[in-house]
């Protein structure tokens, strides 16, 4: 037997043991079992590592509440990539610090008034990627960031996914992870030879058909100042405790609006403007793991629908309410406001992970930057669908 028909025989295998932990209930109740937990998210491992996550929407026990659950599983696990060595690669530092080694996923999300580039050189890069190494370093841990050029739209962000990020990390460890001038050179590698579906370095219009919502909601993003820049942080060894809340702790607003300086210096020098004196400006820069990086890109597009709808007064100034609607297998967020011809006024908030997100966060945005009172409301009819993403 060939070794790829024992790999899909071993991954079937699997299907069929995590199919069967689905059935026997809810992800609160079946959990609860520490064996049945491990078995869980050892096997969720083997496939995203396997490249066999496409297996997850057929199985006949996967439910909305599991495909949350999971979702939120992946998503934080795909956040960090521990190195392991083999004892004989090793050298004696290596061995000193016992491997501790790891990759963490970076974004930087952007927020402007003017269109952004599609793309920027890796030596215009430099620069930022020296501000967060400074960020994050300190005399006990070596830190390198690698910045990828592509900037990303919004609908790019959701087709970064699992096997995305993945092959992103494994192209940095064949190739390295500096941005020292001298050492970029002038093509930047492919990250596999045979590129799988939903590879980072494929933009979203090649992955999404042309009529899917995502893409055509949030597909032209760039042209409207909003989408990302992504890169990895190699750090040995790794700082204790969760990635989001180290970058909080090392990222104060003083530290933010310097990043948010350097961004708008980078993007300047990377868009061809007609008028010289013309200026991007810095705009609003959030950094976050790549976790957070769709959810908080869709509730910064919603927040430029509100302001739009609160200028033409087609939206209340005072209170405002929103319902999360199920529809042809997106979710959607109705918005009270003034009926048009064609109905409520929609926000595509794609899924419950975006949904949840949003639900947990948009109030107190919206209260803080705009005053605007939300209230939202119960998830309205039925129709829920899964919200695992891009497998």
């Amino acid at each position: 037997m060939k070794l790829k028909e024992i790999l899909f025989d071993e991954a079937g295998r699997l299907e069929n043991e995590l199919d069967s932990i689905l059935k026997k209930g809810s992800p609160e109740t079946v959990l609860k079992d520490d064996a049945l937990a491990m078995r869980f998210s050892d096997i969720l491992d083997i496939f995203s590592e396997e490249r066999e996550l496409a297996r997850l929407p057929q199985l006949s026990g996967m439910t909305p509440e599991w495909s949350l659950f999971i979702r939120n599983y992946l998503e934080l696990s795909h956040d960090r990539f521990d190195l392991e060595y083999e004892s004989d690669d090793m050298d004696h530092s290596e061995e000193s610090h016992e491997s501790q080694d790891a990759v963490f996923g970076l974004g930087l999300l952007i927020d402007t008034e003017k269109p952004l580039p599609e793309s920027i050189t890796l030596s215009n890069l430099v620069p930022l990627a020296k501000v967060l190494e400074s960020a994050l370093s300190d005399p006990g841990h070596i830190v390198q960031v690698f910045l990828h050029p592509r900037v990303l739209s919004l609908a790019d962000l959701y087709t970064f996914s699992y096997d995305s990020r993945r092959g992103f990390i494994e192209e940095r460890l064949e190739h390295g992870f500096s941005m020292v001038e001298e050492e970029i050179t002038a093509d930047l590698p492919i990250m596999m030879p045979d590129p799988l579906i939903g590879d980072w370095d494929q933009p979203s219009e090649t992955i999404l058909p042309g009529k899917d919502p995502v893409f055509r909601s949030l597909g032209k993003s760039l042209e409207q100042g909003r989408g990302a820049i992504v890169g990895v942080v190699r750090i040995s060894p790794p700082y204790p405790g969760e990635w989001g809340d180290i970058l909080d702790e090392r990222f104060s607003s003083a530290l933010q609006e310097k990043v948010g300086k350097v961004i708008g210096q980078v993007i300047d020098a990377s868009t061809p403007f007609s008028d010289p004196d013309e200026e991007i400006g810095e705009g609003q820069v959030s950094i976050m793991p790549w976790s957070l990086l769709f959810p908080m890109g869709v509730t910064i597009a919603m927040g430029s629908i509100l302001a739009e709808g609160l200028e033409s007064g087609s939206i209340h100034s005072e209170r405002v309410g929103m319902t999360p609607v199920w529809r042809d297998g997106s979710l959607w967020i109705e918005i009270d406001g003034t009926p048009s011809a064609s109905g409520p006024l929609r926000f595509l908030a794609v899924d419950e992970y975006v949904g949840h997100f949003m639900e947990s966060y948009v109030p107190q945005i919206m209260e803080s930057m705009m005053g605007l009172s939300v209230r939202w409301n119960k998830r309205k009819g039925g129709g829920r669908s899964l919200s695992l993403g891009v497998v």
